[in-house]
């Protein structure tokens, strides 16, 4: 056996934000071996097959983890106090649940997700895996928390591109006809259901097969 003579260093520095400031989460979980080692000099120390072997013992067991934290300034001069958690679980885990359809995933972001209302997040971001085994936080729907995804702001963004062009060139929405490629996947979908409210007609272009999707059928 070997003696590991050394003591982690403090990743950061507590972040001490005045209480008025809004706190928002990003929760994640880890991607691969490169991400475990980036965690602690420990990790590194004892090899790929010591963390393998460290994950599957104590990545079922261990709570969510606050890996980061900061102050976040926008151009305005508003201050965001930023909180990133984890879970000691790998992708592979999380798509192994996910395609299993047996829950575990789906449990450690339940858990997650009961920390930052605990915590009083504003607004919690699912980032990687976390938005799937949640479809995109509907089952997170009773927590509490005001949620947003990747594919919820990309949503978002285009709607608001749409408008914004319409407006440089003089056009109103409700006079436009819209064309919306691959209508029937998960950000085209959103932003069908949005712009269709405004547009004066929308014709959605899908992939040939996916017509009878729930998506496709919505």
């Amino acid at each position: 056996e070997r003696e590991l003579g050394m003591v982690s260093n403090p990743r950061y520095k507590p972040v001490r934000a005045a209480p008025e400031v809004p706190k928002v989460a990003f929760l994640s979980h880890l991607i691969d071996d490169t991400g475990v080692k980036l965690i602690d000099p420990f990790l590194r120390a004892i090899g790929e097959e010591g963390r393998e072997r460290f994950q599957k013992k104590f990545g079922a067991i261990a709570g969510p983890v606050l890996y980061h934290e900061q102050l976040v300034r926008g151009t305005n001069g508003r201050q965001l106090h930023l909180h990133c958690y984890c879970v000691f679980v790998p992708s592979r885990e999380f798509e192994r649940s996910h395609r299993a359809g047996d829950g575990v995933a789906l449990s450690y972001v339940l858990a997650m997700a009961e920390r930052a209302r605990r915590e009083r997040m504003v607004m919690t971001g699912l980032g990687q895996y976390t938005s799937i085994v949640t479809r995109n936080g509907l089952l997170l729907r009773r927590s509490g928390l005001d949620l947003t995804t990747g594919n919820s702001l990309t949503a978002a963004f285009a709607c608001q591109g749409v408008r914004d062009t319409l407006h440089e060139t003089g056009r109103e929405l409700s006079a436009c006809r819209v064309g919306v490629v691959g209508a029937a996947g998960n950000i085209c979908s959103a932003v069908t259901q949005v712009l269709a409210s405004e547009a004066r007609e929308l014709t959605l272009v899908f992939r040939e097969g996916t017509e009878d999707s729930a998506r496709a059928r919505e």
